[in-house]
């Protein structure tokens, strides 16, 4: 039986992509198409393993969406068309988007994996203040979306605290949508742990997307107000990031460019170095219509799961785990000084970061890790390829 999964993603490969064909390849025969619209410092090869990878791009990459999605779909559906696999998977709405088709013409098995709501991607949440054209947008991509879901044999979502998309695409299909986390991979990312208090320099960090809606310029407003009392402190933001050189104006500008370094995105298999020479991990998303939703932020989880305590914004999703975990500290992450008075109780108190770290590390080795979801993943496969198994021999 094979399986193709469908990866359309603009930088480095998903870490949720990855870990579906690293779970999926040890039963089934996986192969991975990967389409990214611009040249990328890594590798597919590198990004998966050894799961086999058709590496596909776009040397020009225009900026209308409609002429995106034509580059997108000329590259992409004949070298799916090729894999001929039994099922595709879609992370996202791209890929399914060009591999609906496939099941049109086939009758193959198609899986979507949605982990974002992208009607949003294109228009502001529905309120009485939203204009023509942006409920126009907002329905018709969400239209389109559900009409492709109906498509899909099986549906897997990231979790949020209303469930907005479990319950979107449960109306969809019923008892056909389930529910997987975003959540490391304690086989790949459980490494020793090295002695963080005896360093001198103490270390926030920040990974994923470096931009203004990941909180990047307010946490360095937050630490231009900490180097006072604590000097030796140092930012690392490691990510993709179109605002860097802004970002090394602000910090310049604040008199900590000393204190502040951005590196680019490390491989899915070697970001444990990077969470084991920090002390503290951020996640500041700021607020907008799907961060305040999210309970699944991969970095979340990471840092819990290297036993650094975090400093997270205060979001229903986000707030239930860190409550849950006593792993953080919440803070308003539109608030630099806010910011700043969680940074000062964990820095001011080792007693407390280390409390914090160790009971992140605990919840993450017990509960959430991906060899959770890899068996319901699995499951999930399992129920598919046999009843293709079965039309097969019938």
């Amino acid at each position: 039986m094979r399986i193709c999964i469908v990866m359309t993603t603009k930088y480095v490969a998903s870490p949720r992509c990855i870990r579906i064909a690293l779970s999926l390849r040890k039963h089934w025969v996986v192969e991975v198409i990967d389409f990214r619209g611009q040249r990328q410092q890594e590798t597919a090869d590198q990004s998966t393993g050894d799961v086999k990878v058709v590496g596909l791009g776009a040397r020009w990459w225009p900026k209308n969406d409609l002429v995106k999605f034509f580059v997108l779909f000329v590259k992409v559906f004949p070298a799916i068309l090729k894999a001929n696999a039994d099922v595709y998977h879609c992370s996202g709405f791209p890929a399914l988007a060009v591999a609906a088709l496939i099941k049109v013409l086939t009758g193959k098995k198609l899986v979507y994996d949605c982990y974002e709501h992208y009607p949003y991607q294109f228009a502001s949440a529905p309120s009485s203040k939203m204009t023509l054209r942006q409920s126009i947008v907002w329905n018709t991509i969400l239209c389109f979306e559900d009409a492709l879901a109906r498509l899909c044999d099986f549906i897997l979502v990231v979790p949020t605290y209303d469930d907005i998309l479990l319950k979107r695409f449960e109306k969809v299909r019923k008892n056909k949508t389930t529910l997987i986390w975003n959540l490391p991979f304690l086989a790949l990312l459980d490494k020793t742990i090295g002695s963080k208090n005896i360093r001198k320099n103490k270390t926030i960090l920040h990974v994923g997307g470096i931009s203004k809606n990941s909180g990047a310029d307010r946490l360095l407003r937050a630490i231009s107000k900490l180097v006072v009392d604590f000097p030796a402190i140092q930012v690392l933001m490691v990510g993709s990031s179109d605002i860097a050189e802004e970002l090394a104006h602000l910090a310049k500008r604040l008199g900590i460019e000393q204190q502040f370094k951005i590196l680019k995105p490390v491989s899915f298999f070697e970001i444990w170095k990077i969470y084991n020479d920090a002390d503290i991990s951020v996640v500041l998303y700021q607020p907008t219509f799907w961060n305040l939703r999210t309970m699944a932020s991969e970095k979340l989880f990471e840092s819990m799961l290297y036993s650094l305590p975090m400093i997270v914004s205060d979001f229903p999703g986000l707030r239930r785990i860190v409550s849950e975990c006593q792993s953080g500290v919440l803070v308003d992450p539109t608030n630099p000084e806010d910011i700043c008075r969680g940074l000062v109780s964990l820095l001011s108190d080792p007693s407390l970061s280390e409390r914090m770290g160790k009971n992140g590390r605990l919840w993450v080795l017990r509960k959430y890790n991906w060899e959770n979801e890899e068996k319901k993943l699995v499951g999930i496969y399992s129920r598919i390829l046999s009843s293709v198994a079965t039309s097969e021999t019938a």
